[in-house]
């Protein structure tokens, strides 16, 4: 259950954080 609840937690972090981190910090 741990195993998947972290995948499950960092690929729906993984699209948000990328697509926030690089558009927030700096507009490429």
């Amino acid at each position: 259950t741990i195993k998947l609840v972290g995948l499950s937690t960092l690929i729906q972090v993984s699209p948000s954080g990328l697509k926030a981190q690089p558009t927030c910090p700096k507009p490429s």
